[in-house]
């Protein structure tokens, strides 16, 4: 039964592949569109626009791996079936379960990359985004930052009083405040009125310096016409944005939560976004096991009857999902943990008592 595996697989990962490059560009598209109608980045330059779509592909594409499993599936076993190869397989004395499998282990292999994506590629090229697009906005002119508010840059804790652009690449600095404590024993303070940051250099005019010696009642003062830093900071550090629990890897996710649980803050929402990281890719195997069945059965009435009745499957899951993680698991009293994971265990019973009705 090896050659009858190697065929069907044969069969369903071209239809994939077509079908994987067809939606993600569709994804890609809605992407742009967005973009061009967006007041904050109508404005921004055409390469940093083909930029972020791609930077936003790698989130869109825990949606494409299990819409393209089934239709890879569904497409694959209603050509097989309506040419009677099923047919010669079972006089053969081979079960339908023995052309279903190959199937569903393409699903696992699938769900096994939707899931590296999930938790390896998207956490990282979705921070890229976010930095690009705060980058975008600022160049655009139309980013708001926070006032006041501490952020670590190398040895030194800053705050910056207002922050407005000169131009495409420059920073103009207000009431600029940098502490140094790495040395307890010597306490570095620097303040300046004035300063730019351009591309990781900071420079501060008229900077009056204060070291101060805990302990000693005297300070030494010193100024100079310019004190210059180089270190790099991010943008939407300085614009106060933190990173969302989808921006997140799995163990970034669990300390969050544990963190949050020691400081009694609720964890609901990343708890539903780390489980969602293990839930969507299961559904690869749950849509290789559902969508046969209806390509097989509905065969006879041509080869998109099947393909039809399995992407409103995959629609009504992802309405249930939608459902069940934005707005039932939203409750006080509702578990984020079964209201995420109630879809698959609901379309997985469907699957199975499918498939026995299909033997």
């Amino acid at each position: 039964m090896r050659r009858v595996d190697r065929y069907i697989y044969r069969e369903i990962f071209p239809i994939f592949l077509v079908s994987f490059l067809i939606v993600m560009v569709l994804f890609q598209a809605n992407t742009y569109m967005f973009l061009a109608k967006n007041e904050l980045t109508r404005n921004v330059p055409l390469l940093a626009t083909i930029q972020l779509v791609l930077w936003e592909t790698p989130e869109n594409l825990n949606l494409v791996f299990p819409i393209a499993v089934a239709l890879g599936t569904s497409l694959a076993l209603s050509r097989i079936s309506r040419e009677s190869e099923i047919t010669a397989i079972r006089a053969a004395g081979g079960k339908v379960m023995r052309v279903v499998w190959p199937a569903l282990m393409f699903g696992v292999f699938a769900g096994l990359l939707n899931f590296l994506c999930i938790t390896k590629l998207t956490p990282y090229a979705t921070k890229r985004s976010m930095e690009l697009k705060t980058s975008s906005n600022v160049l655009a002119g139309m980013g708001s930052f926070v006032s006041n508010r501490p952020l670590k840059m190398g040895n030194y804790t800053v705050s910056i009083g207002s922050v407005t652009k000169l131009d495409e690449d420059t920073l103009k600095l207000r009431d600029t405040l940098l502490v140094d404590r790495t040395d307890e024993s010597n306490i570095s303070v620097i303040s300046s009125q004035e300063g730019t940051y351009q591309r990781g250099v900071w420079k501060f005019s008229n900077a009056t310096s204060i070291l101060v010696k805990p302990g000693r009642s005297n300070a030494i003062v010193s100024r100079s016409r310019e004190f210059v830093i180089n270190g790099k900071i991010s943008l939407r550090e300085m614009m106060g944005m933190q990173d969302e629990a989808k921006d997140l890897t799995i163990s970034e996710l669990q300390e969050q939560i544990k963190l949050k649980r020691q400081m009694g803050a609720s964890t609901a929402n990343d708890e539903k976004t780390l489980h969602k990281m293990f839930s969507i890719p299961m559904m690869c195997v749950i849509f290789s096991i559902i969508t046969p069945f209806f390509s097989i059965k509905l065969a006879k009435f041509g080869g998109f009857a099947g393909v039809m009745i399995s992407m409103v499957i995959v629609m009504a899951y992802y309405n249930v999902l939608v459902f069940c993680t934005d707005i039932a698991a939203k409750s006080p009293s509702a578990d984020p943990v079964l209201w995420t994971w109630l879809p698959d265990i609901i379309f997985l019973a469907i699957g199975l008592v499918f498939m026995r009705k299909l033997e």
